[in-house]
């Protein structure tokens, strides 16, 4: 087995409060059968000694525990060397546990035709007599049946039959009692019966309700005239489609395939999709591959089918003579078409960074800057192709790095704002990077240090830079603005009340958003504000006050964060809670509604330390949110996920009577008080509406106006004010859930209290 390791040991900014030595380590392992076992002649050998053999433990306790191998052993030494297989309970180290079976078991071995197949292992067990014991098992079935097998040496198993009440070999023969007069000492088993055979072999040991020991100890195993697997090839996995997929579009399926064997290898891949059991597509690829060598192959071209909801069973599939071990021969998995969900992307991001920023200059392209790298922050950034899904080496910055800033595409140029490369000491530069001329330029730098703070862009011109600071750094209200047509800096009206930084937040038209962030003192906030920038004078903001977001339990700061312009929505996606772990939430915010929506769609893996991250258009046509990298307990994560929005390309079915069909609206609490949760459901993309009307039926509050939404549950939190912002007057109301062309899906009555 070959391992390389890159490892690095860090001093973390990561964490609040806990700035600590954190290590990443990145492991690429290569292995085969062979590297398990010593191959002697016509023989194979295993002294447990560099690896566990490839052996497999297993099986069944009240408690945890079983097979253990390790160095550690309370009650003998090994055989031989330093390491070998034994059993012990989680809870009483170096005593088995009552009512178990637990179960050892071996590679798979190939038997000489010939015959004279010995197995010999060395052992020794202390076993409660009769009531517990174990024996061995062989199977020529790749492990669907088990028979027992008797020693040669010693002559027959010391106890003929243990006792009924054994959990895991009841009325089996068995190795039982104590040997530890004899030490470690020898049991042979002949395997003649099974010459010519591919084997499994296991170790099955069981215990009865009461009294436990030191149970058996494993170690030096040898099974003449045989060896491992030399013919074998398989699937590894399918890559494309994952469990979801986009409606109406084309995609080329993926998969990978390994030869497992030490020769070259010719053979057949398929790649097959069903439908209702019938088969729709299948494509096959004739391949070569040397020894322990692994390939992706891309197959044809499939066209998902129209509407969401449709299930597909998906295979891929080798046919090889000869192969010695099958059930690795085949993956399936099931795929459904769906507007929403998230997709781990097959190109994760090439550097594991904390602290990066993404700035999108087309419908089809982004850019990464300010990456940190565990225990290094680099002047390096990546340009990640959307349409093509791969990732370029992008220019490095000349004014060195600069990481937990801002970037945002402004005027056809990037613009890198603050930040550090020396955590906590903040950054004032403003790097300015021209896709065009390829060429980097030094903006005014800004007026303060600036780390750990939010921005948005007005107009494509003015740069709002608002929040600053974090748990190392002063937290700050004050806004800043930067002009990117005159190079000057300007001052805007600060937020209300105290300091906050590490904020999620954007600028939608002339509404500035700010939720969420770090306020001295600890606090993680879970609250956001509006302010409304004047038409005049754009330092002129019109602050509202900070309001609790609905529904949100808990405070969170560096959150993963986008603005959707198209339907006019601030995201935040994940997060860092207060009690250090980080969150997959999934939420957004429409400033004409006043409305949050919880989108009850947790990302796979959940990071914070991301800043501003992006809304583009993937590789099939639809828009999404990318979000590589990031950070999530104690790790710098490599992972790139999407979270699909929108397929524009798809045509699907609009019927009124599906929707009503599939659509529910729930409102609760109801009577209300404070506030209103609005769950809804649609099957199918459609604009959708939520209004609110009063006992006369007159509109008072559009709650969700939504053009194209992707279908799927979400929930809307409204605040129980109209159009005006004013709180509405106790009494009855009711709750529409309509298609933008009027039709109403669903209506519920509720009840607001004084």
């Amino acid at each position: 087995m070959i391992n390389i390791v890159f490892a690095f040991f860090i001093f973390n900014p990561d964490n609040f409060g806990n700035n600590k030595i954190q290590s990443y380590c990145d492991t690429v392992i290569l292995q085969s059968f062979q590297s398990y076992y010593h191959c002697l002649s016509d023989s194979l050998f295993w002294d447990f000694e560099s690896s566990n053999g490839g052996f497999i433990a297993h099986g069944f306790s009240p408690y945890p525990g079983g097979w253990v191998w390790d160095s550690f052993m309370p009650w003998t030494q090994p055989h031989s060397g330093h390491k070998a297989w034994f059993m012990t309970s989680d809870w009483f180290w170096g005593l088995y546990e009552d009512n178990c079976s637990w179960i050892l078991e071996s590679p798979v071995i190939v038997l000489n035709s010939a015959g004279a197949c010995t197995l010999s292992f060395y052992h020794w067990y202390n076993i409660e007599w009769w009531f517990d014991g174990g024996n061995l098992k062989i199977s020529t079935d790749y492990g669907a049946t088990w028979a027992i097998i008797y020693p040669l040496e010693p002559d027959s198993y010391p106890c003929p039959s243990a006792h009924n009440g054994n959990f895991g070999i009841p009325n089996e023969p068995c190795f039982s009692g104590d040997s530890s007069n004899l030490g470690w000492h020898l049991a042979k088993f002949l395997l003649d019966n099974y010459a010519g055979k591919i084997v499994i072999l296991r170790w099955h040991f069981g215990s009865d309700p009461a009294d436990v020991r030191p149970g058996w100890y494993i170690d030096d195993v040898k099974i003449t005239n045989a060896t491992g697997i030399t013919r074998d090839v398989g699937t590894s996995s399918i890559l494309r489609p994952v469990i979801n997929v986009i409606p109406n579009v084309i995609l080329y399926p993926l998969a990978s395939y390994q030869n497992y064997g030490i020769d070259n290898a010719n053979f057949k891949a398929f790649f097959q999709i069903d439908s209702l059991n019938t088969t729709i597509y299948i494509d096959s690829i004739n391949i070569s591959l040397p020894p322990q060598a692994e390939t992706i192959l891309t197959f044809n071209p499939w066209r998902t089918g129209n509407n969401s909801g449709i299930t597909y069973g998906v295979s891929a599939y080798v046919k090889f003579f000869g192969d010695q071990y099958p059930l690795n021969d085949t993956v399936k998995m099931f795929t459904q078409t769906s507007q929403q969900f998230w997709e781990v992307l097959l190109k994760p991001f090439p550097l594991p960074s904390s602290g990066h920023s993404l700035a999108a200059h087309s419908d089809t392209s982004f850019m990464v800057f300010g990456i940190h790298i565990p225990g290094q922050y680099l002047d390096t950034t990546l340009v990640y192709i959307t349409s093509r899904e791969t990732w370029h080496g992008g220019p490095k910055n000349p004014f060195g790095p600069g990481s937990y800033g801002t970037v945002n595409f402004v005027n056809g140029k990037f613009y890198r704002i603050g930040g550090t490369n020396d955590f906590p000491n903040p950054l004032n530069r403003v790097d300015i990077y021209d896709p065009v001329s390829n060429l980097w330029t030094s903006g005014s730098p800004a007026p303060v240090g600036l780390i750990d703070q939010t921005s948005g862009v007005y107009k494509d011109s003015l740069i709002y830079i608002f929040g600053n600071g974090n748990w190392g750094y002063p937290t700050s209200n004050e806004v800043f603005i930067y002009d990117t047509y005159h190079d000057i800096w300007l001052s805007a009206n600060p937020f209300p009340g105290t300091g906050r930084g590490t904020c999620a937040g954007g600028i939608i038209d002339s509404f500035i958003i700010i939720a969420g962030g770090f306020k001295t003192g600890g606090v993680f906030c879970s609250d956001y504000i509006v302010g409304k920038i004047s038409s005049t004078n754009p330092t002129l903001i019109t602050w509202g006050q900070w309001q609790a977001i609905p529904g949100m339990d808990s405070g969170r700061c560096r959150i993963p964060y986008t603005i959707d312009n198209l339907n006019k929505e601030l995201w935040l996606l994940g997060g860092k809670l207060a009690n250090a772990l980080e969150t997959g939430e999934v939420w957004s915010y429409n400033p004409y509604t006043n409305i949050w929506t919880n989108w009850q769609m947790q990302k796979p893996n959940p990071v914070c330390n991301v800043g501003s991250v992006v809304v583009a258009k993937t590789c099939y046509g639809n828009r999404g949110i990318f979000i590589p990298s990031g950070y999530h307990t104690n790790t710098y994560v490599r992972e790139h996920e999407l979270l699909h929005l929108r397929n524009q390309g798809a045509e699907e079915q609009k019927s009124f009577e599906m929707y009503t069909k599939c659509a529910y609206l729930q409102c609760l609490p109801n009577p209300a008080r404070k506030f209103l949760k609005v769950k809804y459901q649609t099957t199918n993309k459609q604009d959708i509406q939520i209004k609110v009307f009063d006992a006369s039926g007159r509109f008072v509050k559009m709650i969700v106006n939504r053009k194209g939404e992707i279908p799927g549950e979400k929930i809307a939190y409204w605040n129980l004010c109209d159009e005006n912002g004013k709180t509405i007057p106790a009494g009855v109301y009711f709750i529409h859930l309509e298609t933008s062309d009027g039709n109403m899906l669903l209506r519920k009555k509720v009840i607001k209290l004084k």
